[in-house]
């Protein structure tokens, strides 16, 4: 990639889920990837990485920065089109769980951390639905089932329903549908562009809005709709995760010109960048531990996944592909 800019951004991984890439690479078709499967490969994988480097193996297995035994979905084209695939976040290996030759991203845990609902055009190929799998690959089942694009979803904290965001009427909108039954409903209606980032609660969600021109973080009421506007519209301010304990928020601005990483108190308050990169920084996704930020940085020449540790601002690469890796989510810790 020869450059870095806002533009990147836009063209690669928009934030607002509108492009849907075709490749027509062919691979396997849909498997379930049982988790002895997963763990022997990340053996196997293990095994040959020493072969392969000796040294410079254990060099990526020491001294790491992750939280014990934590893992993280993130997507990736790896293999030519997006997959979903799962991270160990100690030992830096990866599967792949959707396995599909059509893309599948936008990844999102359920509360327990035993499925992952995401976007697929596998299907129907012109149009994305929401679809959940259980966290080793397996139990596939659509959620929507209609001729528009339906994207980034997220759940509801009692992991019941799925909200999401919908093309329809040539504008976009936030739908909630029922994990059991997928019966849906309406949240937004044509008031600016609406991304859901997060359910944040059983009372609000948080979202991000173009209402004022730029991208803006916001939180509404689930049964009032009552809306505050947590960021300032000078900017573009996207991809907001809340720490565990809802007093802080991590998000991505282009303030001063590339994407970089902050954090502010849940008031919108205080404001302050993690650190200053001369590359995009994007996708952060704060640790159910609380000590750690996992993001997407494009300083390696293309996406790869890193975390933060807040404590120690050390920073570590998970991943190594030619691919792009991206939107990291952490699995809840249960």
């Amino acid at each position: 990639m020869a450059s870095d800019s806002g533009g990147f951004l836009m063209m690669r991984v928009n934030h607002l889920g509108a492009e849907w890439m075709e490749k027509g690479t062919a691979r396997c078709a849909p498997t379930t990837v049982s988790a002895s499967v997963i763990e022997m490969s990340m053996k196997l994988a293990l095994w040959l990485l020493l072969l392969s480097v000796g040294g410079l193996a254990l060099a990526l297995l020491v001294g790491h920065i992750s939280p014990s035994g934590a893992q993280i979905a993130f997507d990736s084209e790896r293999s030519g089109d997006y997959d979903i695939y799962l991270l160990d976040a100690d030992r830096r290996l990866n599967v792949n769980l959707s396995r599909h030759v059509l893309d599948d991203y936008y990844a999102a845990w359920s509360p327990d951390g035993e499925r992952l609902a995401f976007s697929s055009r596998r299907d129907y190929g012109s149009n994305a639905e929401i679809y959940v799998m259980n966290h080793e690959g397996g139990g596939l089942r659509r959620i929507t089932n209609n001729r528009f694009n339906d994207v980034w979803p997220v759940w509801s904290p009692d992991g019941s329903e799925v909200a999401y965001m919908s093309y329809r009427d040539g504008l976009w909108d936030i739908f909630v549908s029922e994990v059991a039954n997928g019966a849906e409903h309406r949240f937004t209606l044509h008031n600016g562009l609406y991304w859901i980032a997060e359910w944040s609660g059983s009372e609000q969600v948080t979202l991000v809005s173009n209402r004022q021109g730029n991208s803006d973080i916001y939180v509404m009421g689930m049964t009032d709709s009552r809306i505050v506007q947590l960021t300032e519209p000078f900017s573009d301010e996207v991809q907001p995760s809340w720490s565990p304990d809802g007093a802080q928020m991590v998000f991505a601005s282009n303030r001063n010109g590339l994407f970089s990483l902050y954090v502010m108190n849940a008031d919108g308050s205080e404001e302050h960048g993690l650190f200053s990169e001369s590359h995009n920084e994007m996708f952060p996704s704060w640790s159910p531990d609380g000590q750690h930020i996992a993001y997407s940085t494009a300083r390696d020449g293309n996406l790869e996944i890193y975390i933060l540790d807040l404590a120690t601002d050390q920073q570590q690469r998970l991943t190594f592909d030619s691919g792009y890796d991206m939107r990291p989510v952490w699995r809840p810790m249960n």
